[in-house]
């Protein structure tokens, strides 16, 4: 079997096929099932999870809202990890760091 590499604009066709598969019609039901459900299955929900004072910044900033096409959660501007913002560019160069070649 032939394996190919696959660019970014043909993973991002990809998972864009495979988020609205599995939430085409219930976007706040996978945001919800993507942030808070998993903080409190770790038992973090107190600490992280949702976006209120007192929580961990770790957020993911998107460029549109994934409420109107669950699909768009994979247009990110960038993230708050701990605190620190992280734009795109910033995002891409560390992945690049971790890629094999």
């Amino acid at each position: 079997m032939r394996m190919r590499r696959a660019n970014d604009d043909t993973m991002k066709r990809v998972r864009r096929r495979e988020i609205g598969d599995v939430a085409p019609e219930a976007p706040h039901e996978a945001l919800v099932s993507g942030t808070r459900n998993v903080a409190t299955y770790f038992g973090t929900g107190k600490e992280e999870g949702t976006v209120a004072t007192g929580m961990k910044a770790n957020l993911l900033v998107l460029n549109a809202n994934p409420l109107q096409d669950i699909t768009r959660t994979i247009d990110r501007a960038g993230v708050v990890h701990n605190g620190t913002w992280h734009d795109r560019a910033s995002l891409d160069a560390m992945l690049a760091k971790l890629r094999v070649p």
